[in-house]
């Protein structure tokens, strides 16, 4: 489904959802439509969005969601030195640890939960959106037809 950029006054932008029944396509099929214009967005004097996409025009209405949705981005953590330290120390006592203890089971158990507890993840996740609403256009496309000459 495309979103609709609203900006607001917080930090986060605000996403609309489009839910449009049915299929858009392109004339051309081969050219992926993400990122690419595919009609205006209005709302008539009543408050309902309307949907203008080439020679067709769609009605609907505004919804809002049981659940707000998020977008997020997912990014990858770059280490500095000091987390590169950091694992090498846990490392250096795992082994450590391991060569000393009468007990290896239990020494690797210990280890683990101990390294677990200390590693960071290497990802890291942004909330760039929060999606609260949802524009619905459920009724069949109609068509947008102006000034048709008379022919006698």
């Amino acid at each position: 489904m495309p979103a609709v950029i609203i900006k607001s006054p917080n930090s986060l932008n605000e996403y609309m959802m489009l839910e449009v029944q049915g299929d858009l396509e392109s004339r051309n099929e081969s050219v992926n439509a993400g990122g690419n214009f595919v009609g205006d967005l209005i709302y008539n004097k009543y408050g309902h969005p309307v949907l203008i996409i080439g020679h067709h025009i769609l009605f609907g209405k505004e919804i809002k969601l049981e659940k707000p949705l998020a977008v997020i981005q997912k990014i990858p953590k770059q280490l500095n030195n000091d987390d590169e330290e950091e694992e090498e120390e846990i490392r250096f006592d795992e082994t450590i640890i391991n060569d000393t203890q009468p007990n290896v089971s239990l020494s690797i158990l210990d280890t683990t939960v101990n390294v677990e507890n200390r590693s960071k993840p290497l990802v890291e996740y942004k909330v760039l959106a929060l999606i609260k609403k949802k524009l619905l256009f459920n009724q069949r496309p109609r068509p947008i037809i102006s000034n048709v000459p008379k022919t006698n």
